[in-house]
């Protein structure tokens, strides 16, 4: 784990890592992907403003790339590509009554 941030009145685990192996692009595989995990009790919805994440890891890319060797600080001027949303299992066998909801806005 990188760092912690609150965004949508929840309290996130921010894990900063290397995009990794790009073969099939021309892409630099060192760029920055940035997750954000609940911390604490798991979420079964969310609702919010996604751009409140953009700022975050806008405001934070020097010191996130510092700290994990990316080749890059996140910038405003990009274009937002990928958003993924879900969840995984960590322990546990039986995943029949698992169920997520995501729901943001982007203004």
């Amino acid at each position: 784990m990188q760092r912690q941030a609150t965004l949508a009145s929840q309290p996130w685990e921010v894990w900063v890592g290397r995009q990794g192996d790009t073969s099939a692009g021309t892409d630099d595989a060192n760029r920055p992907v940035v997750t954000y995990v609940p911390h604490g009790q798991a979420l079964a919805a969310l609702t919010c403003d996604l751009k409140n994440f953009i700022d975050d890891v806008v405001a934070n890319g020097t010191a996130d790339m510092g700290a994990r060797g990316t080749s890059q600080a996140f910038s405003s001027a990009w274009y937002l590509t990928d958003v993924f949303g879900g969840f995984q299992l960590w322990t546990g066998s039986d995943a029949a009554s698992l169920h997520a909801s995501l729901t943001c806005v982007i203004q």
